[in-house]
């Protein structure tokens, strides 16, 4: 039967890239898949989003954002984002294995809405928001240390909240995309049935939720999945 593990990630975790380095090289996938779709793939390359995003920092600048805050939205923008789609790529190149793109094909409107809201939600009561709470907070920010507590008490109640709070998020501007990741997912699991797969995703995606199966994890439970957060390696 086909090995099926999860890596949790946190989205522009500042160092993932090392740690999904340093993880992928301990799991030693026969397959990679990523939470991504070839529409997204596409996107990413283009001037619209390399625009978007240059937008914001100028409009940042405007209303009185710190160098500290600029530098530290420049190095999300340009280091930390995409990491769960460029590290496996780069692997899979490296290694010469299969990589899969899985996700709803949507959800490149999700990524462009999301930065126009960005964009229209900065004003200069936003901005002196940021300058004080990032130099304060940042340099010893961990993005995953209320979701290991979470993982490691185990209480599935407590995971199945989660799921619910979340719904608007998992099911994407689709409604279906849990649906499709699933999908897409175990056609590859259903063809290398002797290989180890590692799939690469945000840590949403892997809540249990046995009674609605509403995340990724839950729909794949035939395939006795595992799972293990970024940050653990």
């Amino acid at each position: 039967m086909v090995s099926l593990h999860f890596i949790g990630t946190i989205h522009s975790d500042p160092h993932g890239i090392s740690h999904l380095r340093r993880a992928l090289e301990l799991e030693s996938p026969d397959i990679l898949s990523t939470e991504c779709s070839q529409n997204v793939l596409v996107y990413l390359q283009s001037s619209e989003y390399k625009n978007l995003r240059f937008n914001i920092l100028k409009k940042m600048k405007r209303h009185g954002a710190s160098p500290f805050l600029l530098n530290i939205t420049r190095k999300k923008f340009f280091t930390f984002d995409n990491f769960e789609i460029f590290v496996p790529q780069e692997y899979a190149s490296c290694k010469g294995i299969p990589l899969y793109f899985v996700d709803d094909p949507m959800q490149v409107e999700y990524i462009r809405k999301s930065f126009e809201e960005q964009y229209n939600d900065i004003n200069k009561r936003s901005v002196k928001y940021r300058n004080a709470f990032f130099p304060q907070n940042f340099r010893n920010y961990d993005p995953y240390i209320e979701i290991r507590k979470l993982f490691f008490r185990g209480i599935l109640q407590e995971e199945e909240q989660l799921v619910y709070e979340s719904l608007g998020h998992l099911k994407g501007l689709s409604g279906r995309r849990e649906e499709i990741l699933a999908e897409n997912l175990r056609k590859v699991c259903l063809v290398k049935e002797e290989e180890k797969i590692v799939h690469v995703c945000g840590v949403g995606h892997l809540f249990r939720d046995p009674k609605h199966k509403e995340t990724l994890f839950s729909k794949l439970e035939e395939f006795h999945p595992t799972r293990k957060l970024l940050c653990d390696y």
